[in-house]
């Protein structure tokens, strides 16, 4: 846990990744529901009020536990934060994961190299706007909240670490599945995996930006599956010689 360090975490921190654990003690499960209060009780502070505004006495009082208890979890309010993108980045690895499982079961199952081709363009698609929609979900808690992750992002250097260390994650995650879109004739090839890794990811985060900026009922959810079906139509192979 030492690596975490810095970040607002401390050894002490349950990772969403211990989680995972089938047999949990109570001791373990009382942790992991104090920690999630606490959690959920700052995250909600953070949607109604700014982020200098919202004290540790705030967090753990509205959670309803001693403030010494706020510290046996996080080491300050920007732990609280890290531990946010902690826990997508965990999210962005387990998606990632089960779809390599999936392409692995059609390479088996698969009667033929065409028919590999259409089920996982439809598979990877799908799993990707899941993603997509389920960070945006959390995202769009509030504007205030995400205003508040975006700002903290340039402004404190631990939260800009740790959120750039995910942005990487979603990054090379992103660059795998287009390699493989490419290789299958699925993604034009004209350009390089990695260009288009980074127009996807920038598609997500410049419509979050301006949902964030906005005050009237614009939808992120909505725009993102809007934004994310034009940005599929022009990575996709434009002549059929692309298409290989």
């Amino acid at each position: 846990m030492s690596d975490y360090k810095g970040v607002g975490l401390t050894d002490d921190t349950v990772l969403p990744e211990q989680e995972a654990i089938c047999i949990l003690s109570r001791r373990e499960r009382r942790r992991i529901e104090t920690r999630d209060r606490l959690f959920e009780a700052a995250t909600r502070l953070l949607s109604e009020r700014d982020f200098d505004s919202v004290t540790v006495e705030m967090i753990t009082e509205a959670a309803d536990v001693g403030k010494g208890t706020f510290f046996n979890y996080f080491a300050n309010k920007e732990g609280i934060v890290a531990y946010y993108f902690e826990y997508i980045s965990q999210f962005i690895g387990k998606t990632f994961q089960d779809q390599m499982e999936l392409l692995t079961q059609l390479q088996q199952n698969a009667a033929s190299p065409e028919e590999i081709r259409e089920a996982w363009d439809e598979i990877c698609w799908k799993c990707l706007m899941d993603m997509v929609r389920q960070i945006a979900e959390f995202d769009s808690r509030s504007r205030r909240f995400a205003r508040t992750l975006l700002a903290l992002c340039q402004t404190n250097e631990t939260v800009r670490k740790e959120s750039l260390r995910v942005k990487e994650q979603m990054l090379e995650s992103a660059v795998e599945l287009m390699r493989l879109e490419q290789s299958l004739g699925l993604v034009r090839s004209d350009y390089s995996p990695d260009v288009i890794a980074r127009f996807l990811r920038n598609v997500y985060f410049s419509t979050l930006t301006e949902w964030a900026q906005r005050d009237d009922d614009m939808n992120l959810v909505e725009s993102l599956d809007i934004n994310f079906v034009l940005a599929r139509s022009a990575i996709r192979p434009h002549t059929t010689e692309e298409r290989g």
